[in-house]
């Protein structure tokens, strides 16, 4: 045979094992796709949809809930809008209920020891365990919601099976030998756990994603857009077992119930538009440290500890896809991918201890 003839062959060959290569790497997209396209959740006209928003608070923090409910307010849609009623559910039995606008509908829980959780287990005993309608979602009082909030929330918790709940910042849970914990494993030196760099490689916000990312605890205050019916009473009445306050560490007591009912939590993109968490978004900083003196007024454990306490209280509820695995990384924008890379640089040099030597006050 002539070295043109095989080279004809050799050629031949590489573009038919090329081709194959295509369409496997197609194939597979198509897989991750088709978990988003099969069973959606409804076929309902979006202006035929109700949602229901829930928002817990006190009376300190009126003049943030007051600026929070101006962007639920200002909420825009492309196409025929939802109807949306807003909730705000209070433990304070002096709540100036009055200073609310007309359009938000207010409730007293001061007789209820929800806590944080008011702002699902208020919406849940309005409408019931049983009911598919209204969607639920969940707000806080410090947040300020981009306009496009709603919207995007709703045209991507159609996409999904029927048993999904949708937000837009969540996490994956750690397990160690010992049980479950929440973000990376923490540095060796002080000063570095809650800070940028090691943030930025555990916390999955909409905006940083180039498409949906499941996790363990999809968080409330950025939104989680999910269904009555998702849950059942067990919801408002943790068990003698559990640990003390945990309805305080209400983020990882949602999730934990849905998880036990197999319901699933993903996080979804926004197209790179920041909708909540970071810079301007957030009012409410002193947020924290109103909950850790609830949490020392009790006797109960730190935030960090009952936070824990809670991830090991749902112990295999936890599905194995929402466990961190530092070697599969979310499917970042690549501006983030970006900033995740420099985190894990910082992190690697502050682990060096001649590095904290010359520099002890690195992330502070």
């Amino acid at each position: 045979m002539c070295l043109a003839a095989r080279r004809r062959q050799i050629a031949m060959a590489g573009g038919a094992l090329l081709r194959l290569l295509v369409a496997v790497v197609l194939l597979a997209q198509l897989a991750v796709l088709s978990q988003f396209l099969i069973a959606p959740s409804t076929s309902v006209p979006l202006g035929a949809i109700r949602i229901a928003i829930g928002i817990a608070t006190t009376e300190i923090r009126l003049p943030l809930l007051l600026r929070t409910l101006d962007t639920i307010a200002a909420q825009r849609f492309a196409k025929t809008a939802p109807k949306i009623e807003v909730h705000v559910f209070s433990d304070d039995p002096a709540y100036p209920s009055e200073r609310l606008p007309r359009w938000v509908k207010f409730h007293s829980v001061a007789d209820k020891p929800w806590f944080s959780a008011a702002k699902l287990l208020g919406l849940l005993q309005l409408y019931g365990t049983t009911a598919s309608e209204p969607l639920l979602l969940t707000a806080d009082d410090d947040q300020l919601y981009e306009p496009t909030w709603v919207e995007t929330l709703l045209s991507q918790q159609v996409l999904f099976p029927s048993r999904t709940a949708v937000g837009l910042r969540g996490w994956r849970i750690r397990r160690e030998a010992d049980g479950f914990e929440y973000g990376v494993a923490r540095p060796k030196s002080d000063g570095v756990w809650g800070s940028f760099p090691a943030v930025a490689t555990y916390v999955v916000l909409g905006s940083q994603l180039a498409w949906p990312w499941q996790v363990g605890v999809a968080t409330g205050g950025c939104g989680v857009l999910l269904r009555p019916n998702f849950f059942d009473d067990s919801v408002f009445r943790p068990p003698p077992e559990a640990p003390s306050g945990i309805l305080v560490v209400d983020d990882v007591w949602m999730n934990g119930m849905l998880a036990r009912r197999n319901v699933t939590r993903w996080i979804v993109p926004t197209g790179g538009a920041l909708h909540c968490d970071e810079g301007r978004h957030h009012l409410g900083h002193g947020a924290a440290s109103a909950v850790d003196a609830t949490l020392r007024e009790r006797r109960w454990p730190g935030r960090a500890a009952l936070n824990q306490q809670a991830l090991r209280f749902f112990g295999d509820a936890w599905e194995r896809g929402v466990l961190h695995d530092a070697r599969i990384r979310p499917p970042w924008r690549r501006a983030h991918a970006a900033l995740v890379g420099l985190s894990d640089l910082i992190l690697w040099l502050h682990s060096c201890a001649a590095v904290r030597a010359v520099v002890p006050d690195f992330f502070l």
